[in-house]
């Protein structure tokens, strides 16, 4: 099954040390004159340039900032933009101003039945304007983040057998079919938090089919780990400490054969792993599952309503 890499959080560039200081109005017909700079483009809170994503995709688009001048009251007016393909760039939302920077949602992006794949680019662009203080802020753009956004329809083979058994659940998924899971090698998968992109191992199309559907279900768990919990590195460490809660190392009871059978069985008990392997048995009976322990008729519980959209600690 899957090993989840260890801590590939990047944390969005926090809110960058400002830089000279300046009065706090300026002087009648002689504006200062201050403009942004962003710092460290991240979606969903990790550092990315670029991402491979499935249709109906949300992301959240962040960046740490500094400025020339000290910031007035009135900070400029920060916009997020997209340009699809070779088109125009175009407003998606106003930005906000958070703790540690700037941030926008891309909203849901989804791909025409008709195309293959939509290649969308963001970026940040600060409005140039003068304020009511008398500051004046000049344009300024940050460096673009890419998306590719898949059609999953026109998946075939492995990649489409997987993303139909995701699809109650994952519907926004990315499937890709690699030769080795980079980082996992022997894994039959990986769901690397921050985004919806689910990669699995070439080998397991000789799996039978519910043992296919069960790695498909078990990566979709961890996807909906991640998003049920807000999408974020914050998000992630509450959802772990709350299957640490919810999900243990109990023995089977007696004339009960125990599910550990993968390649993971010999590992340290993970119980962010073990939720996973319920969330799949509790929706296919006859899954491989790579992490064992024993899912008891709670944790299959907690397991169907993680796949579900639901925190599993509730």
């Amino acid at each position: 099954m899957r090993i989840r890499l260890a801590a590939l959080v990047t944390a969005v560039a926090t809110l960058c040390g400002l830089l000279a200081a300046a009065p706090a109005m300026a002087t009648a017909g002689t504006p200062y004159t201050n403009v942004l700079t962003f710092h460290g483009l991240a979606l969903n809170g990790y550092a990315a340039r670029a991402q491979t994503a499935g249709s109906g995709s949300v992301f959240r688009v962040s960046a740490g900032w500094s400025s020339r001048h000290y910031l007035p009251y009135e900070a400029p007016r920060v916009v997020l933009q997209r340009r699809i393909g070779g088109g125009a760039w175009r407003d998606v939302r106003r930005a906000s101003f958070t703790d540690s920077g700037i941030a926008a949602s891309t909203g849901v992006v989804r791909v025409p039945r008709s195309t293959e794949r939509r290649v969308v680019r963001y970026r940040f662009v600060s409005l140039a304007g003068t304020t009511s203080q008398g500051f004046r802020w000049q344009r300024a753009v940050s460096a673009p983040v890419r998306i590719v956004y898949e059609n999953q329809q026109r998946y075939t083979g492995l990649a489409r057998t997987a993303y139909r058994a995701m699809r109650p659940y994952c519907p926004a998924a990315s499937v890709h079919v690699v030769d080795r899971i980079a980082g996992d090698d022997g894994f039959a998968g990986v769901y690397r938090e921050g985004g919806t992109r689910i990669d699995l191992a070439r080998a397991i199309g000789r799996y039978p089919a519910a043992a296919i559907r069960g790695v498909a279900l078990h990566e979709c768990a961890h996807q909906r780990q991640f998003l049920n919990w807000g999408a974020s590195p914050q998000g992630w460490t509450r959802m772990t400490a709350a299957m640490d809660r919810r999900f243990v190392d109990d023995a089977a009871p007696a004339g009960t054969a125990p599910t550990r059978s993968g390649e993971g069985a010999s590992l340290p008990f993970d119980p962010v792993e073990h939720a996973a392997d319920c969330a799949a048995l509790s929706v296919e009976r006859g899954a491989y599952l790579g992490y064992g322990g024993w899912c008891s008729p709670k944790e299959l519980r907690a397991g169907r309503a993680l796949l579900q959209g639901r925190t599993a600690a509730r």
